[in-house]
């Protein structure tokens, strides 16, 4: 029988890891771990009954019956017959040693020894309690309503089979996992119009990974990289980081221009499929005329593939790179924006004495990419659920589409944008409005999260640009947000902000 004291100590000890999402059974093991390797619970104290657990923790008596097995099978607590079970003695308490502190006259000048600080990274900062907003037209968020959980599992468990294990690994001279590289070349790639063999592909965490492997081993002092204007922060940032010159190249209806700064550059970087920030697509006359300039000037163009698959209706251009025939394009794409934001799978597709060289320089970064991901996402596309989410995503993603644009021609009339036929961002300017910050501001009062675009732009811009990332949106809050964010503009705009 538990005292009233004893009662309040387990209720106490078993609530430090409750959290939200993670299964029962599995909080109550980590609080009995957390509280014996930590010290709180010593050796030989009893435990619990599973009545009494089952009472205390709120769970089934089965759930606390196979929690107390369990962590006598794995060692952290021992059986007595008839008489329950005690914290076992054979674990011993972890040991935790504090050094000295550091004096200030002890510690070197960090801020003098950093390299590259003078040049500055801003990202899309958001403010303090942003979590709290309800509608958060942001980037790079989990969409639980489309993310297939049960799909993902079931890869998962096909890539946990002894067989499948033996492809995590990839210690072997740089190779990649050849089940996943075997499905981007037969099921990814054709759908973009390339054709390419296992030598000429190569595994990355995310497109980012990718760019920085390229201007690492590509560029540097001396050469020039026309990148769009407005175009992709970290893109930008990774090249100058390279001690490369950029020259900012703008953007019309029809995509990157082309004119005298695209010619003198050695490289050039675009995100042709929609464009990032814009959602633009490049026309077809002015991807033969890219390529066709970057042989007469003997460029090489750095293709961002990005949301290549995300056209609502009909087929979506090729790649660039399938229009190539000069081998001058370097394509990267990427399948963490498709499938999950965190996932971190992306892919790279070269020559092969480059695609060795930036396999060399990954072993340096990285050794191997996690092998377990790269054997679930084989799995994913194998058995066809990359298909199947692809169809769901464009249907999802049209239909938000289209609650926004109907809104906000009805609440926000003067926003001036063009109607997505693809991609998850709606790019728009709002005439009349001063203050971007304020703008940002004033929203979030009203629940409205939107990033802030100004870091796509080298220069900063003359007039307030929103993009409203709907990708992670669900869709019966689509309407409502945007209604609250075309009132929020539009009570801005009358007091003059």
């Amino acid at each position: 029988m538990q005292s009233d004291e004893d009662r309040l100590m387990w209720k106490e000890l078993l609530g430090r890891s409750a959290k939200e999402g993670v299964q029962l059974q599995a909080q109550l093991r980590n609080a009995f771990v957390d509280a014996i390797v930590d010290g709180n619970l010593p050796a030989g104290r009893r435990v619990p009954s599973s009545r009494e657990l089952a009472a205390l923790a709120g769970v089934s008596r089965t759930t606390a019956s196979l929690v107390l097995e369990k962590l006598a099978a794995d060692s952290f607590l021992e059986a007595r017959p008839r008489d329950g079970f005690y914290v076992s003695s054979a674990l011993k308490r972890r040991q935790v040693t504090f050094g000295r502190a550091v004096g200030n006259a002890d510690q070197p000048d960090w801020a003098a020894r950093l390299v590259h600080a003078e040049v500055g990274y801003p990202w899309q900062e958001r403010p303090r309690g942003w979590e709290s907003c309800k509608y958060r037209f942001v980037y790079g968020e989990v969409n639980a309503q489309t993310f297939p959980f049960t799909d993902w599992r079931d890869a998962s468990r096909s890539a946990l089979t002894s067989p499948a294990i033996q492809h995590w690994g990839q210690d072997s001279g740089g190779e990649d996992s050849r089940p996943l590289i075997e499905q981007i070349i037969n099921k990814i790639l054709p759908r973009r119009g390339i054709a390419a063999a296992a030598d000429q592909v190569m595994l990355t965490l995310g497109t980012q990974h990718g760019l920085y492997l390229i201007a690492q081993t590509l560029l540097g002092p001396g050469l020039k990289v026309g990148v769009e204007e407005p175009g992709y922060m970290d893109a930008r940032f990774i090249f100058l980081r390279s001690g490369a010159d950029l020259l900012s190249i703008p953007i019309d209806a029809f995509g990157m221009t082309i004119d005298k700064r695209s010619l003198d550059c050695n490289y050039l970087y675009c995100t042709p499929s929609h464009q990032a920030p814009t959602g633009v697509t490049m026309s077809t006359e002015r991807r033969l005329s890219l390529l066709n300039q970057a042989i007469v000037q003997d460029q090489i163009i750095i293709e961002d593939d990005y949301e290549p698959e995300l056209k609502y209706d009909g087929a979506a251009a090729a790649a660039l790179k399938a229009m190539d025939r000069s081998g001058r394009v370097i394509y990267l794409s990427s399948l963490s924006k498709l499938v999950c934001p965190g996932l971190r799978i992306g892919y790279l597709v070269g020559p092969e004495t480059l695609i060795a060289e930036l396999k060399s320089l990954r072993r340096l970064m990285l050794r191997q990419l996690p092998g377990n991901n790269l054997a679930s996402a084989a799995q994913f596309i194998r058995q066809g659920h990359y298909d199947r989410l692809m169809t769901e995503m464009r249907r999802s993603l049209e239909t938000k589409a289209k609650l926004i644009v109907d809104t906000l021609r009805r609440e926000l009339p003067i926003a001036e944008y063009e109607a997505p036929t693809g991609g998850s961002a709606i790019w728009m300017r709002i005439p009349g409005c001063r203050s971007p910050s304020k703008l940002r501001a004033a929203c979030f009062d009203a629940g409205v999260l939107i990033d802030p675009v100004e870091p796509y732009f080298a220069l900063a811009p003359k007039e307030t640009w929103v993009r409203l990332n709907f990708a992670s949106m669900p869709r019966q809050l689509v309407e409502a947000g945007t209604v609250a964010f075309a009132r929020t503009v539009s009570k801005l705009i009358r007091s003059g902000g």
